[in-house]
């Protein structure tokens, strides 16, 4: 009898069907000082900007001893990063190449291995992470400003642009982009924010099969907050 049970409940499991937080591509979100960010891309002190060049110096040496990124880092891309530092990242004045690095050199500051502390990440993904098909189904009733923040997931947005990506920065599809990202400023976090809620509040709105009020709505909630304390919100998309 007790095998039967046992029997009778891994098939009970096998038949059960896959939710949404199984594993596959999502996007995940952190708030972040605006202020710090801004200083470590161009705005900072001397005094700032030569920590941060020694931050880097010391980042490299540890990568350099054991490789992590995966990125080629030398004299060119060093002297590179060290301009972003200095001036910003000016995506319109640089190569093809130049720009996938700034991504990169983007999405290394911003990730908790490179320890900037100035940033003060947090991270808010709650329950999971937002599966990307979340975003285009609140398209569908979605105002004119609500539809061009969820625009910026179809590729997501380099930093400081106004606009979104015409291609996926590295690799993917429309929609299904691998390690892109979206840098929201506190403003921004604020209107999106509160636009998310009034969808997801809407009597209209019906849910996909992607649960966006459950995973959704903690961002729009996450957002509205980061605004309110003058923070930003990044979000990335990782498998």
């Amino acid at each position: 009898m007790q095998s039967l049970r046992i029997v009778v409940a891994l098939i009970a499991m096998l038949l059960t069907p896959v939710s949404s937080v199984a594993a596959g591509l999502g996007w995940y979100y952190d708030s972040f000082s605006w202020s710090a960010l801004r200083n470590y891309f161009g705005g900072g002190t001397a005094t700032r900007k030569l920590v941060y060049r020694e931050h880097l110096k010391a980042l490299l040496e540890r990568e350099r001893a054991a490789p992590y990124y995966n990125i080629r880092f030398g004299p060119r891309e060093t002297k590179l990063w060290e301009s972003f530092i200095s001036d910003g990242v000016p995506y319109g004045s640089l190569s093809r190449a130049e720009a996938k690095f700034a991504d990169r050199v983007v999405g290394i500051v911003m990730g908790p291995e490179a320890e900037v502390p100035e940033l003060d990440l947090q991270s808010h993904t709650d329950p999971d992470y937002i599966h990307p098909e979340a975003f285009r189904h609140l398209l569908s009733t979605a105002g004119p400003e609500a539809r061009a923040f969820l625009e910026l997931f179809r590729y997501g947005r380099s930093y400081g642009q106004s606009g979104g990506r015409s291609e996926c920065p590295f690799d993917g599809e429309a929609w299904s982009c691998i390690e892109a990202y979206v840098v929201l400023s506190p403003e921004e976090c604020s209107a999106f924010g509160r636009q998310l809620e009034a969808i997801l509040d809407s009597a209209e709105f019906r849910e996909s099969e992607f649960e966006e009020r459950t995973f959704v709505k903690p961002l729009a909630k996450a957002l509205i907050a980061a605004g309110d304390r003058q923070r930003g919100i990044y979000l990335r998309s990782t498998d």
